[in-house]
């Protein structure tokens, strides 16, 4: 969508505010405008990786501050994630497909990166991308 709001802050609350009447519960929003969104696909850690079925590449998007002392490369706990690289308000995870089962570790990664996120698979972030272009 497009606005002529040009406080990020006051309309994620709005957004945030509607949602919640309209849903009936909370959800979190994380706005990105296409110019910045472009630049978060153009970072792509993942270039170098040799991917493999087992992987899943995603970024994550926050809100607030991602934590600035995180040593990386981060695995969690079971190994399920990898958090390769992080920005301000996004962090590069790798999840490792184990048993035909998707990461298990949220918690990991909430209480890693230090603030509320959402995951985007990156394949599915490049299409959120050119629909939000088109």
């Amino acid at each position: 969508f497009s606005t002529r709001e040009t406080d990020a802050a006051a309309l994620t609350r709005e957004i945030e505010r509607h949602l919640q009447e309209a849903l009936g519960f909370e959800v979190a929003v994380f706005l990105r405008t296409v110019p910045q969104f472009e630049a978060v696909l153009a970072a792509d850690p993942f270039k170098r990786l040799k991917v493999t079925r087992d992987m899943r590449l995603c970024v994550v998007l926050t809100a607030e501050p991602i934590r600035s002392d995180l040593e990386l490369p981060l695995f969690s706990p079971k190994k399920d994630m990898q958090i390769v690289r992080t920005t301000e308000h996004e962090a590069y995870v790798v999840w490792y497909i184990k048993n035909g089962r998707p990461p298990s570790s949220q918690g990991f990664l909430d209480s890693a990166i230090g603030t509320r996120a959402t995951p985007r698979f990156f394949h599915t972030a490049a299409k959120i991308l050119n629909a939000a272009k088109g």
